[in-house]
């Protein structure tokens, strides 16, 4: 999901054609805001078929050891699951509307999830910042076992502090394209 965000919007940069697209959409805005309307409902649908999916097809190869989808925080968690997956989308839009390139987004955003981020999530000094980050709090909407994160919120809060931390990154992108030359 963080290439396809990526993607959306850094292909028209790469290949120039962004000029065009802004002279066809000059009100900046409003073209971002059509570039989240568009990939944001597309990722969310294949976030939730992905996660339902992928629970469904765990669950039986577990088979009796599994557990049901009416279970206590199992539905949150797999419909968390789409929603993850799309706020993670719509952040690295944002982020890439800031950078403006492909392989500066991807050589910030992969690193930052894949790496810095669980790191700073398990070292004890910088654990309560941690903890924070988009992803570290995104992914306890997923936890079905709430006393395997030791997290001062719930996750319903989590994904809250994820879905501020893309409405930053998409703002800081309305800003930069509204302010720099294409």
């Amino acid at each position: 999901m963080i290439a396809f965000g990526v993607l959306v919007v850094s292909a028209e940069y790469s290949t120039g054609m962004i000029r065009n697209s802004l002279a066809a959409v000059p009100q900046r805005g409003t073209f971002l805001w059509c570039k989240v309307l568009v990939a944001g409902p597309l990722v969310l649908v294949v976030g939730l078929i992905t996660s339902f999916c992928t629970f469904f097809l765990g669950q039986a190869l577990l088979g009796g050891h599994g557990v049901g989808i009416g279970d206590p925080g199992v539905l949150r968690a797999v419909v968390g699951g789409g929603l993850y997956m799309a706020l993670i989308a719509l952040f690295a839009v944002g982020i890439t509307f800031v950078l403006r390139s492909p392989l500066l987004a991807f050589a910030i955003l992969m690193p930052f999830f894949f790496l810095v981020s669980n790191i700073l999530g398990s070292v004890e000094a910088t654990k309560k910042v941690g903890q924070y980050l988009p992803d570290q709090a995104g992914t306890t909407v997923m936890s079905v076992v709430p006393e395997t994160l030791d997290r001062p919120y719930g996750p319903w809060e989590g994904l809250l502090i994820m879905a501020a931390w893309t409405a930053a990154a998409l703002i800081a992108g309305f800003i930069v394209l509204k302010k720099r030359d294409a």
